[in-house]
């Protein structure tokens, strides 16, 4: 299917390629249905277009990106409504900013990579084998680790 974006111009979606979520995301519940979209063949930073809205579009990237590792349990009702069944199946995606130049850095909340920010608190949990999608908000992220490289 063809779908129209605010920064990509026309573009093909493959249906059997589209992420649903059930419940929208927070302050964009219309949003229901996004696909994935790499820049480079392996690129790290990923654009989550909306084919609801050609103007909503924002960068994901794994949490090992930043060299984050954490845990999060979710509820028997975040469960149900990405149909998870095998914890295999889920990947975390966390949502991307650009670091504004001078910007603080808010310990708990951000983490900040050249030039970019993720948010650790509202991670997005996508069960990759149903392409079904949810933003956990999370209260506290105690419980996450920063991995460093040897």
């Amino acid at each position: 299917m063809k779908i129209v974006t605010a920064d990509f111009g026309e573009q093909e979606a493959d249906p059997e390629s589209v992420i649903t979520f059930p419940a929208g995301l927070p302050g964009m519940e219309d949003n229901r249905h996004f696909k994935l979209y790499y820049e480079q063949e392996e690129a790290a930073v990923l654009t989550m277009q909306s084919l609801d809205s050609a103007e909503v579009a924002f960068s994901v990237a794994n949490p090992a990106t930043f060299n984050i590792g954490y845990e999060f349990t979710l509820t028997d009702e975040e469960v149900a409504l990405i149909e998870l069944d095998e914890a295999a199946d889920a990947e975390i995606l966390l949502i991307l900013r650009k670091a504004l130049p001078g910007e603080e850095v808010r310990t708990g909340v951000d983490i900040v990579n050249p030039g970019m920010r993720a948010n650790i608190r509202s991670p997005i949990v996508l069960n990759t084998s149903r392409r079904l999608a949810l933003q956990k908000a999370l209260r506290n992220v105690e419980h996450y680790t920063v991995v460093k490289e040897v």
